[in-house]
């Protein structure tokens, strides 16, 4: 069950205008259905719970006790019209909760007894804000031009804590982040720059593994990228694109920290990605589409840095670890026949140094427990390929009926 109360205002002039908003909500516990048709009499019931550091009996193993928590949203949006030719637009948003709990792992066993007495999610915070301008003016190089930049504050807490242990294994993550946009369009041409900025500050209280490298992580980027449509006449249509990314980083880890692997990770890489797309319509009733492209995914930092335990299996920072490509291939054709639609659709993408998990093949003694060590490796290929058909009819002015079928597979 939800309860919520929201308010908001809207006030305006010939050139200003103003939106608040703000909206409270209190989540109950989660409910599972009664009704088991499926045949998993036990599935999703919760038989047993923690309740003032012990475990006891769910007398109503359908409800989900503990599971609820508090919101509050806030949204304030200010416009202004300085000119005919120029809009600005101030966007802000805070929302912050209560703690929210990890309910999977808080029912996580072992020996017999639940293994957490509390295991939740700290106030999950997040503000924004950004500032967006819009200028509709023309000269040789665009016809208009649009700038954003905006800065968030995220911040994550995990709270955890073992059945019966007066002891806390607590991580905190405050995350900065700037980001800057500038586009322009020119005719059927769009291109333009993009820069970010990511700090990562992870701490834990004493003992206890950070989520992140302590040392403090920053990762930027910058690209540049431009698109183009091209309508050669009414049964071809042709687009392209281009981007170029830069993605540097540095992360520090200490000493002193339980799981150590390595001081520092650096990292400066760079890639030219694109795609091609033709389409070609003989009619209102058919339609054909070719696309190629390639793709370049940079390790952020939670695939370089993260230190992450789950169910037995510990993963560890990969000093090593190098971008990944994708190159694709996708044709597809539809055809529309009185009031249904057929779609039929064929890929092929090969990855190159493709991040995959793999086991170390030792374990090691993580919080009195013995895990599986693992990391994200590059695997030098892979291949994924795959078909797909569907179907959608009208039947009435209010009925639809769609149906699909996929295929994939990847090795």
């Amino acid at each position: 069950n939800e309860s919520s109360f929201h308010i908001d205002n809207n006030i305006g002039g010939n050139n200003v205008a103003n939106f608040l908003s703000i909206t409270v909500k209190q989540y109950g516990d989660l409910k599972m259905g009664q009704w088991r048709q499926h045949g998993y009499k036990d599935w999703g019931l919760i038989n047993n719970y923690i309740e003032n550091g012990v475990m006891v009996v769910n007398e109503t193993p359908h409800v989900q006790l503990g599971t609820g928590y508090k919101q509050i949203d806030i949204l304030n949006n200010t416009s202004w019209r300085v000119s005919e030719s120029v809009f600005v637009r101030l966007n802000n948003q805070f929302s912050t909760t209560t703690n929210i709990p990890r309910y999977d792992n808080l029912q996580e066993y072992k020996d017999g007894n639940l293994k957490w007495s509390e295991w939740s999610y700290g106030p999950q915070t997040r503000f924004m804000s950004s500032l967006d301008i819009n200028t509709y003016t023309s000269n040789r190089f665009f016809n208009s031009h649009n700038i954003t930049a905006a800065y968030q504050f995220i911040e994550e807490d995990r709270i955890t804590r073992k059945y019966q242990s007066e002891e806390y294994n607590n991580t905190y993550i405050d995350v900065d982040v700037l980001s800057f946009n500038w586009d322009f369009t020119l005719d059927k041409l769009v291109y333009g720059l993009e820069l970010t900025h990511n700090n990562v500050l992870s701490t834990a209280t004493e003992g206890t593994q950070t989520r992140y490298p302590s040392g403090g992580s920053n990762l930027s980027s910058a690209a540049l990228y431009s698109s183009y449509k091209k309508e050669v006449n009414r049964f071809f249509v042709w687009n392209a694109g281009l981007r170029y990314s830069r993605v540097i980083g540095d992360m520090v880890f200490r000493e002193t920290d339980p799981v150590f692997v390595t001081d520092e990770i650096e990292f400066n890489n760079g890639a030219l990605t694109g795609n091609v797309n033709l389409i070609y319509k003989p009619g209102n009733d058919w339609k054909f589409d070719w696309v190629a492209s390639s793709g370049f995914r940079n390790p952020n930092i939670d695939d370089y840095g993260k230190v992450f335990v789950k169910k037995g299996n510990m993963v560890v920072p990969n000093p090593d670890l190098t971008p990944e490509y994708a190159y694709n291939g996708e044709m597809s054709i539809t055809k529309k026949w009185n009031e249904t639609k057929f779609t039929t659709n064929g890929y092929y993408t090969y990855l190159k140094d493709a991040i995959v998990k793999q086991d170390l093949g030792y374990s090691q003694i993580h919080e009195y427990e013995e895990v599986n060590v693992q990391t994200l490796m590059n695997s030098p290929e892979a291949y994924i390929y795959g078909w797909s058909f569907g179907t959608k009819s009208k039947l009435n002015s209010w009925l639809f009926n769609e149906n699909s079928f996929t295929w994939q597979k990847g090795w």
